[in-house]
């Protein structure tokens, strides 16, 4: 849920960049262009890859009728989520 406020947070600023251009600070890397792609895959990856994920391992277990054997697994989908909203913010 952090990329989800870390998304949001992103969305506000963009939004007060409509309303006050200067809030740019005069870098290159605060500009609209530049922060709206963050917010997009911020709030993207936040809220829907984390449900997606939360939602696919609570049905595995329930169909399976199964735990998952270790925790490894849940920390590993959660460690490429990480991965890939760092990488996806990064590219920007």
């Amino acid at each position: 849920m952090a990329w989800a406020v870390v998304g949001m947070f992103f969305g506000v600023w963009v939004a007060a960049l409509l309303a006050w251009p200067d809030l740019t600070f005069d870098a290159a890397w605060a500009s609209f262009g530049r922060i709206r792609p963050v917010h997009t895959s911020g709030v993207i990856f936040g809220f829907g890859g984390n449900a997606l994920i939360a939602t696919s391992l609570h049905v595995l277990q329930r169909t399976s009728r199964a735990r998952l054997p270790t925790s490894s697994a849940r920390g590993s989908c959660c460690s490429a989520t990480i991965c890939s909203c760092i990488l996806a913010a990064s590219g920007y």
